[in-house]
């Protein structure tokens, strides 16, 4: 009875953990990303070269339930080139401390455009904000929208201009998580908790409906991060010409 009941719980374990690594990482998971590259222009940094369905493979073995010795690799950013710059989208979690240059070693998108903005802020929403860039004050929004949002710049009346720009503002009261950054040349939304991933995603509801269909969940997934890619460009834009 003892031996029973010791390995009943070791053989559920190791079937569920067969299981787990095959949906995270078998053909299935393998095609759905595959597909998402071709959908999104997203590409997986430094495997450029590859075909995507090598790129796709590559993107889908670092799972930590890989093994359970040591930690897998840090996953691979994903790379999307543009007319205005590139953008970058890096995961969590980063499990042997390496970040590939992530911002605040976070997960979330960079924006690298060629040509630097005028105008430096930061918007966020709750405890978004606990890493605002230092030395630029809290500063007033006059968009009724965005009440409730914290904004950080050096100079009010800049970034009033810039949230004056039709269509920014409803575009930004609409994220669910809001942790944006502009600086140089660069745009960063942070999701630490893949909050807004999953909101502009269809939300938890849609989320969970797919949670064992690879096809679907990535189909979600691209559908997050074009929005989120619009946003940014939307961002950088305003930034660019506010008047």
């Amino acid at each position: 009875m003892l031996i029973a009941t010791t390995l009943v719980p070791i053989l559920f374990m190791a079937l569920y953990y067969a299981w787990m690594r095959r949906f995270l990482t078998g053909p299935d998971r393998v095609r759905a990303t595959q597909a998402f590259f071709e959908r999104t222009g997203f590409r997986l940094h430094g495997r450029e070269h590859l075909q995507l369905a090598a790129q796709a493979a590559e993107a889908n073995v670092f799972s930590p339930l890989q093994s359970l010795a040591r930690p897998p690799p840090t996953p691979r950013p994903y790379v999307r080139e543009l007319d205005i710059g590139r953008i970058t989208y890096f995961h969590m979690p980063f499990p042997n401390g390496e970040t590939w240059g992530a911002p605040f070693g976070q997960s979330g998108w960079v924006l690298q455009l060629h040509e630097p903005l005028a105008a430096r802020w930061s918007l966020v929403r709750g405890r978004g904000g606990d890493r605002p860039p230092p030395h630029d004050p809290q500063v007033a929004v006059a968009q009724p929208e965005l009440d409730g949002l914290r904004a950080f710049a050096p100079d009010a009346a800049v970034l009033a201009e810039i949230l004056a720009v039709p269509g920014l503002a409803p575009a930004l009261a609409r994220c669910a998580h809001l942790d944006l950054h502009v600086r140089g040349s660069l745009v960063f939304l942070l999701d630490p908790r893949l909050k807004l991933l999953g909101s502009e995603g269809g939300g938890a509801v849609a989320n969970l409906a797919v949670m064992f269909d690879p096809r679907r969940q990535m189909d979600l997934a691209a559908m997050a991060h074009e929005r989120v890619i619009d946003l940014l460009i939307q961002i950088a834009e305003a930034t660019r010409n506010p008047r």
